[in-house]
């Protein structure tokens, strides 16, 4: 009743508080904060609206009756006017008596059943048998199926001209419209309709489906939808409320619930949290819906503003810092790489020094062997005879690699093995060079170094060059 009387007071230009309706049941106790589908009604009711105000206000218009009735030259059946009836005696509809205080409470005026202003039957007070189906089932498992289903039933309900409500999931609908860089958002309304509802037939199709109203959420909105009829719908409703928008969000969700539904909930996003920044409730007119969807797009338009500046600044600052990041990470390569180059250099200098010194203990060992060897020698080798022996004796002389010649006597019946004894003391061993005559022409290191120079006719005297192999 307290929401049919703010309707009645607002377009009957009558303060709430001089309304009163008559002709309710006798049986029932009816305040205003009643719930109307809750009260048992008969599927038809008619009601007497009287205005209150004191009789010195209303005895000089005496006789004078303010009466709801249908103009019908309007196509619309939700249209009404006030008309001075001072001499008809019963009206049709809701009656609105200014004077007569004495009226019998229980008389309640004749009611056409056609009369296209049947305020009853245009708030669905009947709500136990509605003419469609839910636009919402209960038990649904695909949130978009779901949607889907809403919208093609608004559509049936209320006609093609009608919001373009989002088809998916809230957390989709948030990514999508608020979820963005700040230029490119945009903020989300969301619409909680309620068929148990006085207010929501007149409010989807007299407000919210007006083209004016649809074309200004189309441009600058994203709008969502959610049947709130059931309660399984309201828990699932109230739980993403609780998720996206913080619980004392969800409370005062909550509190409007079921009486002040259904409502359009303006959603914005500032310093990175979203936040339910306006509430427009079912009972608000068109002009008043306008007005509250400029302010809100105006108020997310300021802070979208606040958030491009700042967007801004974090963009320069962490570009600053990439390119801090990507010079440090260079550093990084340049010096890895260098210190790559020294290990690899350190390497090379390392196994260059370990061949080195292999080679120079290999060379110390080879002489200390050669040494040995070459003493050993010395001891085998007899020494040169004298000159003043004649008899016997052969002299080789030796053409070197360097051009120069020496010259050594030795025995002739010594074996040629002391010839080799010789050059390797003079630092010219078998294994490093050869020693050739050319008469004959041979290579003496193949002879049988056991006999004798006598034997090999390298007697009495012999010239051999020695060759390195």
């Amino acid at each position: 009743p307290g929401f049919l009387k703010k309707e009645l007071s607002r377009r009957l230009s009558i303060p709430v508080n001089y309304l009163q309706l008559k002709g309710w049941p006798s049986c029932s106790k009816i305040t205003d904060s009643c719930i109307l589908n809750e009260l048992n009604l008969p599927q038809e009711t008619k009601l007497k609206v009287h205005n209150t105000q004191s009789k010195a206000a209303t005895s000089s218009q005496t006789g004078s009756r303010n009466t709801v009735t249908a103009d019908s030259s309007k196509t619309s059946s939700s249209s009404f006017g006030v008309s001075d009836t001072s001499n008809s005696q019963k009206d049709k509809g809701m009656e609105v008596d200014d004077n007569d205080e004495d009226d019998d409470d229980d008389q309640v005026d004749d009611y056409d059943d056609d009369d296209d202003v049947d305020l009853i039957n245009e708030y669905m007070w009947n709500d136990t048998q509605p003419k469609f189906g839910p636009l919402m089932p209960e038990d649904f498992t695909d949130e978009t199926v779901a949607l889907e289903q809403f919208t093609r039933g608004f559509i049936d309900r209320f006609g093609e001209c009608h919001p373009e409500f989002y088809i998916g999931s809230l957390d989709d609908a948030i990514k999508d419209s608020l979820m963005l860089k700040a230029k490119e958002r945009k903020p989300l309304a969301v619409y909680l309709h309620d068929d148990k509802s006085i207010l929501t037939n007149v409010f989807c199709s007299k407000v919210l489906c007006s083209l004016e109203v649809v074309s200004y959420l189309t441009e600058n909105f994203f709008v969502w939808a959610w049947d709130m009829t059931n309660d399984k719908n309201k828990k699932r409703l109230l739980s993403n409320a609780t998720k996206h928008f913080g619980s004392v969000a969800a409370m005062q969700i909550k509190n409007y619930i079921p009486n002040q539904l259904p409502l359009l909930l303006i959603i914005s996003r500032a310093r990175s949290t979203n936040e339910v920044s306006t509430v427009i409730q079912g009972s608000t007119n068109l002009d008043e819906l306008m007005s509250n969807l400029i302010s809100a797009f105006e108020l997310f338009q300021d802070q979208q503003r606040k958030d491009m500046v700042e967007e801004d600044k974090r963009e320069i600052r962490e570009s600053i810092k990439q390119q801090q990041d990507e010079a440090y990470a260079a550093s990084l390569v340049a010096d890895r790489l260098k210190e790559e180059l020294r290990q690899r250099d350190m390497e090379i200098e390392r196994v260059a020094q370990e061949k080195k010194d292999a080679e120079e203990k290999e060379r110390v060992e080879n002489e200390k062997s050669k040494a040995q060897k070459r003493e050993m020698l010395a001891k085998k080798l007899p020494e040169e005879p004298s000159e003043e022996y004649k008899d016997g004796i052969t002299q080789i002389r030796f053409h070197l690699p360097s051009g120069d010649f020496i010259t050594r006597r030795f025995r002739g019946h010594e074996p040629l093995r002391y010839l080799f004894y010789f050059l390797t003391l003079k630092g010219y061993p078998n294994e490093d060079f050869k020693v050739l005559s050319r008469f004959p022409p041979q290579d003496v290191t193949q002879l049988d170094e056991r006999k004798s120079f006598e034997q090999l006719k390298l007697y009495p005297q012999v010239t051999l060059f020695i060759a390195e192999r």
